[in-house]
């Protein structure tokens, strides 16, 4: 599974490599520096495991069927990348909802092969999935990816580092 993920977002952010040369570069620059810092601790490193094998981005899950109850802001240190992996799915109903003002919103349906970076600090946002018939329901799991990282996860990855 870890090297579902991180083909899945390698391939999500070379999509963006191709719009902004480079991005990768400050779209990561706090797990970066986390990176580096694992990487000079080389004693403490899985034996099978080499530097270029510890990904940039840290922190990726799977969703299945996730939607957010309310619209939110989180307090991250990076942006968060969403990745809609190929699939088989009947009826895909799930869409990305962004609030930018009192007036105005938008709505990023999640097609695969759909990548979207965004910063959840500044946009309050939410995953959301419309209204299905009867027929519909229980029919498709559906699954994305999300990559992130926030300061709690620094300090416990700091933390950890630090007991060994």
């Amino acid at each position: 599974m870890n090297a579902t993920v991180n083909t899945c977002m390698k391939n999500a952010i070379s999509s963006f490599q191709k719009v902004i040369k480079n991005v990768d570069q400050w779209l990561f620059l706090v797990s970066s520096v986390v990176h580096e810092k694992i990487c000079r601790e080389k004693d403490n490193i899985p034996w099978n495991m080499t530097k270029d094998s510890i990904p940039v981005f840290l922190s990726s899950q799977f969703n299945i069927n996730a939607t957010t109850k309310y619209s939110h802001t989180e307090r991250d240190s990076s942006y968060t990348i969403i990745h809609v992996p190929s699939q088989e799915i009947k009826k895909n109903n799930y869409y990305f909802h962004f609030q930018i003002s009192n007036n105005e919103e938008l709505q990023i349906k999640l097609e695969k092969h759909v990548s979207m970076c965004y910063s959840s600090y500044m946009l309050t946002h939410s995953q959301r999935k419309s209204k299905q018939t009867k027929s519909e329901e229980g029919t498709d799991s559906f699954v994305n990816i999300s990559s992130y990282f926030s300061k709690r996860l620094y300090d416990n990855i700091v933390s950890s580092l630090h007991k060994t």
